[in-house]
């Protein structure tokens, strides 16, 4: 995991910035023009995230207050990819510019297609359904 007192911002002009688990800022998150955000896991802000590209993670997507991304301001007109917001859930903030994409958590998918199933098998922690 990878936590911060106080805001990150990230230089522009990188392409997307891959953190390998989760992210999380006390403050706020900030990709500068050229730049989007991508966590393996969740991605959580104490106040706001905006990237001039997409913003992806996993899990779950937590901002105590507003969403940008794809604000790409050195574009005429971003494409819907650079615009998406990319996330299992998002459990708290407003998106006030991009379009959200929620993907669903693991553990819901799990249970939704194991839901109607007499036999549920376990392995390594995933749920599956018979199928015969």
């Amino acid at each position: 995991m990878s936590a911060y007192e106080g805001h990150i911002e990230i230089e522009g002009g990188l392409g997307y910035v891959r953190f390998a688990g989760r992210l999380s800022a006390t403050g706020y998150i900030f990709a500068e023009a050229g730049s989007g955000i991508e966590a393996g896991e969740g991605i959580k802000a104490g106040s706001g995230i905006e990237a001039g590209l997409f913003i992806t993670c996993k899990l779950a997507l937590s901002i105590s207050y507003r969403i940008f991304a794809g604000v790409a301001v050195w574009k005429k007109e971003p494409t819907e990819d650079e615009k998406t917001i990319t996330c299992g859930k998002l459990e708290k903030g407003k998106v006030e510019y991009g379009t959200l994409k929620e993907i669903g958590l693991p553990d819901e998918e799990a249970k939704n297609e194991c839901e109607d199933s007499a036999e549920i098998i376990e392995l390594n922690g995933k749920k599956y359904k018979r199928i015969d």
